[in-house]
């Protein structure tokens, strides 16, 4: 039977009679059969058809689905060189307080930084008054992706919360959890992970079989008192103490889910001293432990933004720390920024390399009491160019050549009041 046709079954007439229908499909195709035709249909006909009866959305939450369900028709391109950019990056607020609540978006193409597509979602009431006058909504000539976000993302109502190669991960305000794979137009909906809060969430993608585009992924979920893991191996979730309490309950609200090599890693709100990083390492059976961020460059008086990402599959921490040869002046004045990359040696010891340092001077001041004016926030993320960095000054988005020093604008500041604070998810494909 076609897809089309079970489509038509769950469609047509009353709820009673759809559901009696599928039984009569059923009766005749098993279960590997059923889960082949339901993998050819895209993510809303495949969900409408798993609420029709129990036994239809058990075939859903089957790892053979999950697997076919997520193979792409495209060729899968890995992120192969060391400064490959992403195809597209999904921009959002940061809200790390209140994951799920919004759904705003940005997607901004490699091909054209300049002319980024601001998609008009739903987003929390904070923002409503943001988005009349900064945020225009895209058309559907505008690209495949922001349609497909567009149509998908505001019956989900979720925000991203990781990403890894093509996919991502995404979380409404009900806790529920969703993988994303806009390349194959694809969402998976997720059971209904251990009880618990959640206070960082991470996701990891592997590819099965290159040739037809077959992968699997892990979702990580850590609690104060566990962490849960989702594989879509076994198509369920597993959870284990990981007594780390005090570490993870400590410094505040985490981060996005940052994959470098076998471990996931998040960052710390707090951007003081106690700054932490946290660590997921699946290579150790999902030991869970942090560790001491890099300290400030050498002359530093205060650190005033920092970012977590990765860069040739290896963690990289990205810091602007302010020299001030004057701080016991309240008054405005001049002083020196600095951008440090470092890169992760040792997880277990939290031992940093210092890799790269680059010097700002223009238009970087202290305003009355210490306040720092011109910063260049960096904003990292997973599987960033490992020859530059993204920073954030004054709500503009500029990419800074990490040798000569240069800077390239991406785009800004039609979204400046609604992106103050953002994440950026990349993908790649």
């Amino acid at each position: 039977m076609a897809p089309e046709a079970i489509v038509q079954l769950v469609d047509g007439g009353e709820e009673e009679e759809a559901q009696r229908k599928v039984v009569v499909v059923q009766q005749h195709l098993d279960d590997n059969i059923m889960s082949t035709i339901l993998s050819k249909l895209p993510s809303e006909p495949a969900h409408r058809f798993a609420v029709v009866s129990k036994s239809s959305g058990a075939l859903l939450r089957q790892p053979a689905f999950l697997q076919n369900h997520l193979s792409s028709r495209r060729s899968l391109v890995q992120l192969l060189k060391d400064d490959e950019l992403p195809s597209m990056v999904a921009i959002q607020p940061k809200d790390h307080q209140r994951p799920g609540g919004y759904v705003h978006l940005t997607i901004v193409n490699n091909a054209n930084p300049t002319n980024p597509v601001a998609l008009h979602l739903p987003v929390h009431h904070a923002y409503q008054h943001l988005i009349a006058e900064h945020a225009p909504a895209a058309s559907p000539a505008e690209g495949e992706l922001a349609t497909f976000l567009m149509r998908t993302v505001p019956k989900l109502n979720a925000s991203f919360v990781a990403s890894d190669g093509p996919m991502l991960l995404a979380r409404n305000p009900t806790r529920s959890y969703f993988v994303c794979y806009p390349a194959a137009n694809r969402w998976i909906a997720l059971p209904p992970p251990p009880a618990g809060d959640t206070v960082a969430a991470g996701f990891r993608y592997v590819v099965v079989d290159a040739a037809s585009g077959t992968i699997s992924f892990m979702v990580v979920l850590v609690a104060p008192d566990h962490v849960a893991t989702f594989s879509s191996k076994t198509g369920e979730w597993g959870a284990k103490e990981h007594g780390a309490h005090e570490d993870v309950m400590a410094f505040g609200a985490w981060g996005p889910g940052i994959r470098a090599g076998n471990s996931i890693y998040w960052q710390s709100a707090a951007g003081d001293a106690r700054a932490r990083v946290l660590c997921f390492d699946v290579a150790r059976g999902g030991r869970v432990s942090a560790f001491r961020e890099p300290p400030l460059a050498d002359g530093g008086t205060k650190r005033v933004g920092r970012s977590l990402g990765s860069a040739s599959g290896r963690l990289r921490l990205c810091a602007f720390d302010v020299r001030d040869n004057d701080p016991g002046n309240v008054q405005p004045h001049a002083v020196e920024g600095v951008h440090g990359v470092f890169f992760l040696d040792d997880g277990d010891a939290g031992t940093w390399r210092r890799a790269h340092e680059v010097v700002v001077r223009d238009d970087i001041s202290v305003t009355f009491f210490g306040v720092p004016h011109g910063a260049e926030v960096p904003v990292d993320f997973t599987g960033a160019s490992g020859s530059s960095i993204i920073v954030n000054k004054n709500q503009v988005l500029f990419r800074r050549d990490l040798e000569g020093g240069n800077k390239v604008r991406l785009y800004g500041p039609r979204m400046a009041s609604l992106y103050n604070n953002l994440d950026m998810f990349p993908l790649f494909w």
